[in-house]
């Protein structure tokens, strides 16, 4: 099992000329592994803009000496094949799935 070091909203306020960052749900484990999942509902397909957004925030979160992240995308109205083939999203999770929801 994972060992879970903090789990819910985050919010790392601007300090010091340095940018603030707001995450819909982190998830960070004792080996250092740093979730940064991103809800993303929309009534079109979601494109690569979405990357340039979850990366903008990776960019600003205070990293652990030694961590990563693993950048997650839940979604309700699905993403554009370019997205997915981008490798950049360590999981991309379709709500409904989660949910056992037909739509």
């Amino acid at each position: 099992p994972i060992e879970v070091l903090f789990y819910g909203p985050y919010r790392q306020f601007s300090s010091r000329g340095e940018p603030g960052v707001q995450v819909d749900f982190l998830l960070h484990t004792k080996d250092k592994t740093v979730f940064v999942c991103e809800f993303k509902f929309s009534k079109n397909k979601l494109g690569t803009e979405v990357i340039s957004e979850v990366q903008s925030k990776l960019d600003k979160i205070k990293l652990p000496v030694g961590g990563g992240f693993v950048p997650v995308l839940f979604h309700a109205s699905g993403v554009t094949p370019e997205v997915t083939k981008s490798g950049f999203f360590g999981k991309i999770i379709e709500v409904t799935e989660l949910l056992n929801i037909d739509c």
